[in-house]
């Protein structure tokens, strides 16, 4: 029988990921979370894996995310990511 308990380490990443989304008002909770997993370095055929999703779907959500986030490129969710957390946690000190 097959252990489906979340782990601590599941709990503190899902925590951290409530965390975050606080940075990103403008976007839905799923693209939040396809747009979070772009953003740290994976591939778009990668983060359509992790978040259950086909390819194509991937894609479009990451443009949907692009336009709420009023960045030029797809690319550049991944400086925002990076820009809204640094900025949050230097707030919060």
């Amino acid at each position: 029988m097959t252990n489906t308990s979340p782990t601590v380490t599941d709990m503190r990443m899902a925590n951290a990921m409530l965390n975050l989304k606080q940075f990103f008002p403008e976007l839905t909770e799923k693209q939040f979370h396809v747009a979070a997993t772009y953003a740290m370095g994976r591939s778009i055929s990668r983060t359509s894996s992790i978040n259950n999703r086909n390819y194509e779907a991937t894609k479009k959500m990451l443009q949907r995310c692009k336009e709420a986030l009023n960045v030029d490129s797809i690319e550049s969710i991944r400086t925002i990511f990076i820009f809204r957390t640094l900025w949050g946690i230097y707030e919060r000190q």
